[in-house]
């Protein structure tokens, strides 16, 4: 019997040079194709992988992939977002 992570792995990519939870928030990226916060990611990996940590520290794995180039980050307004390099439906106003 899989646990809900476990079942994950298949649907998923993972790449070797990030951390896990950086894979699943690029993958998260990927999958809801938009752009989000880091409140809206850390939500996402909450109810996608059971995973409970502080904003604060997801901030943390979305700046390796920033870092990385794998996500790129805009500001609009108060509010910082984040979206996958190579997404299909980034709204124009966060460029």
């Amino acid at each position: 019997m899989y646990t809900k992570d476990e079942s994950k792995v298949d649907n998923e990519v993972f790449l070797d040079n990030l951390p896990r939870t950086s894979n699943r928030i690029l993958n998260i990226l990927w999958d809801r194709n938009r752009a989000m916060t880091a409140v809206e990611l850390t939500e996402a990996l909450k109810a996608e992988y059971e995973t409970t940590m502080e904003c604060k520290e997801v901030q943390e794995f979305i700046k390796v992939l920033v870092n990385r180039d794998y996500v790129d980050k805009k500001r609009k307004g108060f509010r910082v977002y984040y979206c996958a390099l190579g997404m299909d439906d980034v709204p124009e106003e966060l460029y």
